[in-house]
């Protein structure tokens, strides 16, 4: 098996207020891009483009070959907050008798109480799958429950396994949301929600935005730093 651009984890976009130009870098087996204030998507996605050969190169020579084999592991403890639920895992080779279920539906997982069972060769897969299902489901609730608690008035709600952002939101006031976030602690997925429904009021970063920011979320500087050093489980991005 070679490793191709699919083996790169997603890029996590950071924006850095005394960052001067784009760069791209890896670190801990994830991407991460800097990009500084107000740059226009249109750069970003040149600068990308431009760097994929770079990304691809160091990536395949110094992280492939151990990317591929992060996996889940067995007995490895699933949090989801949002949910107030954890889970262990337990990876199950379904080519013997031990679920026929899993058998039948390899691509399926099975939850009894707090174990959840997978079949190990689509553990990653499956688990993925199953997260951005209940991410589609509990992320747009959360979302309707901070903007009635708010006073904020949006369109629409998308949940995606996006590349590059936890959130965004459109000129429309159509907010898209990574279902990556069903991961992260509950302050955090509020912090998110909050910063996309106040684009509904300033499309920027101005000073304005962290204004409206302030007024729904007073530890927003907190929140936001957490938020640049929070770690997905690494088989998220393989």
């Amino acid at each position: 098996m070679s490793f191709q651009v699919q083996a790169i984890p997603d890029i996590q976009r950071r924006v850095n207020n005394n960052a001067r130009r784009l760069k791209l870098r890896i670190e801990h087996h994830q991407v991460y891009l800097t990009v500084p204030p107000n740059t226009p998507e249109k750069k970003i996605q040149a600068f990308l483009k431009e760097s994929e050969n770079w990304l691809t190169t160091t990536w395949n020579t110094n992280y492939a070959g151990t990317a591929a084999n992060l996996a889940p592991v067995h007995g490895e403890i699933l949090n989801l907050p949002l949910l107030q639920k954890s889970y262990q895992l337990q990876l199950i080779k379904t080519s013997g008798t031990h679920s026929p279920e899993l058998a039948t539906h390899s691509q399926k997982l099975i939850i009894q109480d707090n174990l959840l069972s997978v079949d190990v060769h689509h553990a990653g897969r499956s688990i993925k799958t199953w997260i951005r299902q209940q991410a589609s489901t509990f992320l747009p609730k959360q979302l309707d429950q901070l903007a009635i608690q708010h006073s904020f008035i949006y369109q629409g709600c998308q949940v995606r396994h996006a590349k590059t952002r936890w959130g965004s939101c459109s000129s429309q006031k159509t907010i898209s949301l990574n279902a990556a976030l069903l991961l992260l602690p509950v302050e955090l997925v509020n912090y998110v929600l909050l910063h996309e429904l106040c684009h509904t009021r300033q499309l920027n970063h101005s000073a304005r935005f962290w204004q409206e920011m302030l007024k729904v979320d007073s530890n927003y500087l907190q929140h936001r730093q957490q938020l640049k050093h929070f770690k997905l489980p690494a088989w998220w991005h393989v």
